[in-house]
């Protein structure tokens, strides 16, 4: 009878060459009977590697490992750790001196009020663009009386028009 294109002699002759797993031919490589237990030749990653056979190969080594997987993988992850402590010290760093700023922004708008300026009127508006920059602060603060810096104001607010 003919099952798959294949009649049952075809059927029962390739069972006879079914792959079991249990033996292999590689040529050049004495054959032996024995069943070989795997877990038996890998002893060790990175250690050498004996071939069973012949003995006409000879030892391999690795594939010059000098250290271990492990240690460089935490190496690495040492490295980027570094780096990201580096990161956010940095951003820490830099947050802080962007809130001393701030704050200095913040003290000489005070500081126009006090010195007569509404807020909301076009000195409180020329100061808050002035002292964006840290030169304008110490032009300001370099005037002695509260007239003479809103004056100050007054005469670039002026000058810009």
């Amino acid at each position: 009878m003919i099952r798959d294109g294949q009649t049952e002699d075809t059927k029962s002759k390739l069972g006879y060459f079914r792959n079991t797993g249990l033996s292999s031919v590689v040529p050049g490589v004495q054959s032996t009977n024995t069943p070989t237990n795997l877990d038996e030749d890998i002893i060790n990653f990175g250690d050498a590697i004996v071939s069973e056979g012949n003995g006409s190969t000879g030892k391999r080594r690795g594939a010059g490992i000098t250290s271990s997987p492990r240690k460089k993988r935490n190496q690495l992850v040492k490295e980027v750790k570094h780096m990201v402590d580096a990161i956010v010290e940095s951003n820490s760093v830099s947050s802080q001196q962007n809130d001393k700023c701030d704050n200095d922004i913040i003290e000489h708008l005070r500081a126009v009020v006090k010195c007569g300026a509404k807020e909301g009127s076009d000195e409180h508006y020329i100061a808050t663009k002035l002292f964006i920059k840290q030169e304008y602060r110490a032009a300001f603060r370099s005037f002695e009386t509260n007239e003479g810096k809103i004056a100050w104001l007054r005469m670039y607010e002026d000058k810009k028009r």
